[in-house]
């Protein structure tokens, strides 16, 4: 009797033994089977960061999308990609799911001696559930081996995406950064940014005339004074324009536009002008990435006030001088949005 007891709990021992040990493998029909994502992490600007997703599922079909703008970019027109992977590619990414165990995998693989790097993550969906695994730019040998899978079945079509949605982001950033007046040099450089002009100011051609003229006195060195030379240069244009006799009407008063710089801007081109000897050195104002005037410096220009190489009468000076103000107080208040 003992024996046959004995037998029967050896019988069952064996069994539970055999039941406890079994492992549970998850079905993967769900209609999405996985979706990977990367996003660059300290690596590039904020205006050019968003994160990337390609989603596989049952059917052989792809999606590759974006998501996660910079706030500048919530209206970007942002389109889905579809595209499409074979059966045979579709059974071996579920082989080496269920190989690697990636429907259990641990949740943090990622790097955490790391600030800066490129955080991956893949979510499996079966019949466990949804299962989310990575971290930033993780080293995890098993989670590579699936993420790397994943993203060479789609390897072509995201660089593709990527590289169109780039130019996107950065068009968007240009024009709406570019809206502010700024100054270029001869080699289309940026010496005078938008942050670095305080204001600008309609002005009178006789008033220019009249202060460096006084600052010539003071100075002793009228005919080096940079402001006269540019008003010299207005003049010889205004004359060529005014009639086959060279003469002006004098009694309408003329206006041009001065530009009036902050200490940065006034540092800036004190340092860009400080070699002007005898040769003139044109520079170029434009506004809404347009062209808009040209300003001419003889001499260094030290005291942080630029005038326009035209004349206007009234009217027109002031309604050069109203877009300029536009421009500016729009790029002013972007700025202040994005600092929010």
């Amino acid at each position: 009797m003992k024996r046959v007891l004995l037998f029967f709990l050896l019988i069952i021992s064996m069994l539970a033994f055999c039941g406890c040990g079994k492992e549970e493998i998850p079905e993967l029909n769900q209609d999405r089977l996985i979706e990977i994502t990367s996003k660059p992490i300290g690596m590039t600007e904020d205006y050019m960061s968003y994160t990337l997703h390609i989603c596989i599922y049952n059917d052989c079909s792809v999606e590759i999308y974006a998501d996660n703008f910079d706030k500048l970019y919530d209206e970007l027109d942002r389109k889905t990609q579809h595209i499409s992977i074979s059966s045979t590619e579709l059974d071996a990414l579920k082989e080496l799911i269920l190989k690697e165990r990636a429907y259990d995998m641990r949740e943090n693989v990622g790097n955490r001696d790391l600030t800066i790097g490129t955080a991956k993550t893949f979510t499996v969906y079966s019949s466990f559930g949804t299962h989310k695994s990575g971290g930033l730019s993780p080293s995890n040998i098993n989670f590579l081996k699936v993420y790397d899978f994943v993203y060479n079945l789609a390897r072509e079509e995201s660089i593709e995406y990527c590289r169109i949605l780039d130019k996107k982001l950065l068009d968007g950033y240009n024009n709406r950064y570019n809206l502010g007046p700024r100054i270029h040099n001869y080699n289309d450089e940026i010496i005078v940014s938008t942050d670095m002009i305080e204001e600008f100011k309609v002005v009178s051609y006789d008033d220019i005339f009249d202060a460096t003229d006084s600052d010539a006195e003071k100075e002793s060195a009228s005919e080096e004074n940079s402001q006269e030379n540019i008003v010299e240069n207005v003049n010889e244009e205004v004359s060529e324009n005014s009639g086959d006799n060279g003469e002006t009407d004098n009694e309408v008063e003329q206006f041009t536009v001065a530009i009036i710089l902050n200490d940065s801007g006034a540092e800036a081109v004190a340092e860009a002008t400080k070699g002007i000897n005898v040769n003139p050195e044109n520079y170029f104002l434009y506004n809404k990435d347009i062209f808009c005037a040209m300003i001419t410096a003889n001499a260094p220009i030290n005291d942080g006030v630029l005038y326009l190489n035209v004349i206007y009468d009234s009217d027109a000076a002031k309604n050069l001088k109203d877009e300029l103000d536009k421009y500016l107080d729009m790029w002013r208040n972007c700025k202040i949005e994005d600092e929010k």
